[in-house]
């Protein structure tokens, strides 16, 4: 998996940034406070949203100071497929909440929703925020984090990261099924136990016979309901037609009582009507009354004006022979003359106000292009100071280091004219492979007559020894006279002949050597000019670039100084535009004055002809409300005699039902209904008893039934209850089997883990720590982390020293990393290995191994490494650099991909 680009807006210290990342060793360096690890918290936000931000931070904290929101995006490749996750924080100042969204594009679909992303992209990492700051992320500051957690943590981080946490998972979620089986089991025995208890309490009831002893009792109680309800039903004939009879009398009462209201009703209706026909008498008098004052104001508004309605109005009566046409037309010409004298009124104000906001705006278009104007003088004289400093300062920096470049290339060069033996420039690593081929067989040459010496010294020692004891000294015999030397001599002449070959040798090893010391002097020569020639190529390029620089900022001085001046003639145009329209407004003025005085006048003649005709439509008004009240008049006077009829009518009735009422037959009748009703009301009681004892023996009947049903009921339900039980029984024994099978599968794994992160560890650590204080490292299963001297001393990893934690901790992790790209068989993301300032503890020879842990992770799959460090030696093994670098003024910061060669040069 690799990061490919990183896009940003608002991001903390940057403004806009988009960059582009490669394969390979990345590493990110400026100065310090620039913006570095910015960066990579970026990344880290991308991928795992609010997760990302450290503790006591929120979200707000990560815009930009001065700004409402903020983005990041980044695009990455897994397994060849390419993703892109873009996130949004807003921080609307007219609102309390902070808002934040997301959007996960993959191959197939764009998710939106926050919950939805951080399981893909876990499902996509294989680790969630916390593991990827364990293991891919060694953030700044945090370099020592696995070590100091606790073994439980250490053990939960592990376990996650190598996928163990599932089986733990498992594992739960099988306990929990087994702790719901066993209860349910239990349940199950206790409800058996119950039921049973229950159906041994329905049994010693005896209900059979109880149930046929009710049932007998019940049919007797039947049959004597039965001979009351004919008794009963015979007294409430007898009540009833009696009480037919009294129904009858009631309604003529009734109906006699109905007629003596309806006639109190009616003679008070007439009298009402009476009433209203006097006032509506003395309202057809007040209407004519208002029509003469009516028609007394028309005459008085007619004298106003000149129009006719008519040839004599004093006589009229009818409002609809009254003639409206000359005044209804003087009107609408009064109305048309004010209303286009109003539109040229509008039309006068809209352009007199169009024209002071055209001279307004003339005039601030004026002011805007002098201030561009000097502005542009301001950029002008800026780009040639610029371009000034360049020339004298950094052109002429450049050209000096190019030449002491060619300086330092003529000096090395002149190391090959004082070399002892003639050797030309480019040919130093033949001249030094001959000169060690030289040295070798001269070397090995010095070995064999120091052999040879030390044998032939060996040899006259004895012949000496020999010798002193009157032996041979050939053939180790004794001898009387005195032994042969010849050979002897030969021996110390060969000897003597072969130390002066060594003494040769010696010297020519000696001048060898020397010779090689300066062949390798001069290969380093060769080397430092190819050095001194690349440097020389980039600041060749470099003083180009300047150049162009320079080139580029006095044209822009010229462009700005020409602007400058454009703007001005512009500026006064824009001036003399503005008072030529003030005074062309200055006189639309004076016309809209005389407009609105027009306007007046004829508003004052429409007011007159408008009053005339409000003054026709009250008299019309009040005619039609005369001709109403006389309507109204006659209506109520037909009403009146209605009324009268009516009161006859009702009076004659009441006569007619008074004589119809007999009181001694009602009284009679009544008696006869009494006696019915007491002999119904006995009949019921006793009914009533015995309908209560019916429905007791029936509820009892129905409460031995629902017995013997529950019996049968419980019955059933205990062979149901075995049969589970001895179900749950089974379903216990097998998820126990299961449990235990998760448990011993959980601890195997582990234990084979552990044993090989233990063997990774003491090989990584080895790999990147020089020190032989240090025996081995020890993880056991608890994961417990123990360092052992080679005195046989144990060490907890805290009381490393600072440097030797950072180092450790690297270890730790990068032999974690191992573990996953080997256990899953490269089918792990392996995320990029992300290291901030991983050297600050570190001196300069583990500085060194760093860059070999680097390497080893590369051979491991790991695609990517993104370092941030002020390390030269890191910095220069890098495959791409990124430089980060900050505004002083503005502390907003910027980050440039780098040419590896032209770093170098510089």
């Amino acid at each position: 998996m690799i990061f490919t680009r990183l896009r940003l807006k608002n991001w903390k210290c940057y403004e806009e940034e988009d960059l582009s990342f490669d394969t390979g060793i990345t590493v990110v360096h400026g100065v310090n406070g620039a913006g570095k690890s910015t960066l990579l918290e970026a990344c880290y936000f991308a991928l795992y949203g609010t997760d990302a931000f450290q503790t006591g931070k929120s979200r707000e904290d990560a815009i930009t100071t001065g700004m409402t929101e903020l983005e990041v995006e980044l695009w990455f490749i897994h397994n060849e497929t390419e993703y892109r996750i873009y996130r949004r924080i807003s921080d609307p100042p007219s609102s309390e909440y902070v808002y934040s969204d997301v959007e996960f594009e993959t191959p197939s679909d764009i998710y939106e929703k926050e919950s939805e992303v951080q399981q893909k992209i876990q499902r996509i990492m294989r680790m969630d925020a916390e593991a990827f700051l364990n293991c891919s992320y060694v953030r700044q500051g945090d370099i020592t984090r696995l070590i100091h957690a606790s073994p439980a943590d250490r053990q939960n981080i592990i376990d996650r990261l190598l996928q163990l946490g599932k089986l733990k998972t498992y594992r739960e979620r099988m306990e929990h099924a087994l702790r719901g089986a066993r209860n349910a089991r239990d349940e199950k025995q206790t409800e058996l136990q119950t039921v049973e208890e229950r159906i041994e309490h329905l049994e010693e009831q005896d209900l059979e016979a109880e149930l046929a002893r009710v049932n007998k009792r019940l049919e007797s109680v039947s049959t004597a309901i039965e001979d009351l309800d004919d008794d009963l039903t015979t007294a409430k004939d007898q009540h009833d037609d009696a009480h037919q009879q009294l129904e009858a009398f009631d309604q003529k009462r009734s109906e006699l009582q109905e007629v003596s209201e309806k006639l109190r009703t009616a003679q008070d209706t007439l009298d009402e009507a009476t009433e209203i026909v006097s006032q509506r008498q003395n309202q057809l008098n007040e209407a004519a009354t208002e029509l003469e004052a009516r028609r007394a104001a028309v005459a008085n508004s007619l004298a106003a004006v000149d129009v006719s309605i008519g040839d004599t109005f004093d006589d009229l009566i009818d409002p609809e022979t009254i003639d409206r046409s000359r005044l209804n037309t003087a009107l609408n010409e009064r109305e048309t003359e004010r209303t286009e004298i109003r539109e040229t009124i509008t039309q006068l104000e809209a352009t007199i106000e169009r024209m002071q906001y055209d001279a307004e705006s003339f005039a601030d278009r004026a002011d805007e292009l002098q201030a561009q104007a000097s502005d542009a003088e301001a950029r002008a004289e800026s780009a040639a100071t610029r371009a000034e400093k360049r020339r004298t300062e950094d052109l002429a920096e450049k050209k000096a280091r190019k030449t002491k470049l060619q300086e330092a290339i003529e000096t090395t060069k002149a190391q090959f004219d004082a070399a002892p033996d003639a050797v030309e420039f480019g040919d130093a690593d033949a001249y030094a492979e001959r000169i060690e081929t030289e040295l070798s067989n001269a070397t090995q040459e010095q070995t064999r007559l120091t052999g040879n010496i030390n044998a032939l010294e060996e040899q006259i020692s004895h012949a000496e020894s020999l010798i002193d004891e009157g032996r041979c000294p050939e053939c180790g015999q004794a001898v009387d006279a005195a032994p042969a030397v010849t050979q002897l001599d030969d021996k110390r002449e060969k000897k003597a002949t072969l130390e002066s070959e060594l003494a040769a040798l010696e010297e020519r090893i000696a001048a060898l050597t020397a010779k090689e010391d300066t062949a390798e002097a001069l290969q380093q020569a060769e080397s430092d000019v190819a050095q001194y020639t690349r440097e020389q190529q980039t600041v060749t390029h470099r003083i180009a670039e300047i150049q162009d620089g320079i080139d580029r900022l006095t044209q822009e001085a010229q462009e700005k100084q020409d602007l400058a001046t454009r703007k001005s003639v512009a500026a006064e145009q824009w001036t003399a535009r503005a008072d030529r329209l003030t005074a062309e407004r200055t006189a639309l003025e004076n016309t809209l004055t005389a407009v609105r005085d027009e306007l007046a006048t004829v508003e004052e003649e429409q007011e007159r002809l408008q009053q005339l005709d409000d003054a026709l439509d009250a008299y019309v008004a009040a005619h039609e409300q005369r001709e109403t009240k006389a309507e109204l008049l006659a209506s109520a006077q037909e009403t009146k005699d209605t009324r009268a009829s009516r009161v006859t009518r009702l009076s004659e009735r009441r006569a007619e039902l008074t004589a119809t009422i007999d009181e001694e037959r009602i009284e009679l009748l009544e008696e006869q209904a009494a006696d019915a009703n007491e002999t119904i009301k006995q009949l019921k009681a006793e009914r009533a008893e015995k309908a209560d004892e019916r429905d007791s023996l029936t509820a009892h009947r129905g409460q031995i039934q629902g017995k013997l049903d529950d019996l049968d009921t419980e019955r059933s339900r205990a062979a149901e209850l075995r049969r589970q039980q001895t179900t749950l029984a089974d379903a216990v024994a097998q998820l126990e089997a299961v449990n235990q099978m998760y448990s011993g599968l959980r601890e195997t794994l582990r234990a084979a883990n552990v044993s090989y992160l233990e063997q990774l560890l003491n090989s990584i650590f080895g790999l990147i720590y020089e020190n032989d204080a240090y025996a081995y490292i020890e993880l056991d299963r608890a994961y417990e982390i123990t360092v052992h001297e080679k005195s046989g001393e144990t060490l907890d990893p805290d009381e490393l020293s600072g440097g030797e934690q950072a180092l450790f901790n690297l270890a730790l992790r990068c032999a974690i990393y191992q573990l996953l790209a080997e256990g899953i068989d490269g089918k792990a993301p392996l995320p990029p290995l992300i290291l901030d300032e991983p050297t600050v503890h570190l001196d300069e020879t583990h500085v060194g191994r760093l860059n070999e842990l680097v390497e080893r992770m590369r051979q491991l799959g790991v695609d990517q490494t993104i370092v941030v460090t002020h390390s030269r030696e890191v910095v220069d093994s890098a495959d791409e650099r990124i430089a980060v670098s900050q505004d002083p003024s503005t502390n907003r910061s910027r980050a440039e991909v780098e040419s590896a060669d032209l770093l170098a040069g510089i």
